[in-house]
């Protein structure tokens, strides 16, 4: 009897994320911190803001400390193919995107010199990925309207950092973009949501 190529489909699909999902250190925490996050989301007096907006794309961030690492909530604006900023991260992280897509440029280089461009993806709704290497660049540039993600880091790297931007530096968010943002977290992680293949 012949296999159905949507029953091939759903096989790979569910091999990949089992695979890629628990392949890294960094991987591992997230999915532990997707178990636990509907809980952490009910304390909305637990969790900080800031707009990130000192270079495109802007990032709205809503995050908490949780069990030695940093929980992102993250709606992130679209911009113009050239504005978006190329950077490493000062910690190791992994991320899921939730919702819209986007446009990732990935790099390699030490220092803070422009590194080396490795190619780019597009990375629809549930993509996961790590950062992992200190000497990994990314850029992120969502089509077409906001990409909600969550992204988590792990402990910071002794590395230095293309532009020393300060949090203190930065604004929060209003009360009425943190909520909105909470809300769209706890909907998507809600025990109505259809299940992940």
């Amino acid at each position: 009897m012949g296999v159905r190529s949507s029953d091939l489909h759903k096989f790979f699909k569910i091999a990949y994320h089992q695979i890629i999902m628990t392949i890294t250190p960094m991987m591992d925490v997230l999915l532990t911190v997707e178990k636990n996050l509907p809980r952490l989301l009910e304390d909305e007096a637990g969790w900080n803001t800031v707009d990130v907006n000192y270079h495109p794309p802007r990032v709205e961030r809503v995050w908490c400390y949780w069990e030695g690492h940093r929980i992102n909530l993250h709606r992130i604006h679209p911009c113009e193919r050239d504005e978006p900023y190329v950077h490493p991260h000062p910690w190791p992280s992994a991320m899921h995107v939730l919702s819209g897509s986007y446009e990732m440029i990935r790099g390699f280089g030490q220092g803070i010199e422009d590194p080396i461009i490795l190619g780019s993806t597009i990375l629809g709704a549930d993509s996961y990925y790590s950062m992992e290497h200190r000497d990994e660049w990314h850029s992120v540039r969502p089509l077409e309207k906001a990409a909600y993600s969550l992204m988590v880091n792990g402990t910071p790297w002794d590395r230095e950092m293309p532009i020393e931007q300060s949090a203190s530096d930065l604004s929060p968010l209003t009360p009425e973009q943190k909520r909105e943002i909470l809300q769209f977290f706890r909907e998507f992680y809600s025990g109505s949501r259809p299940p992940r293949l």
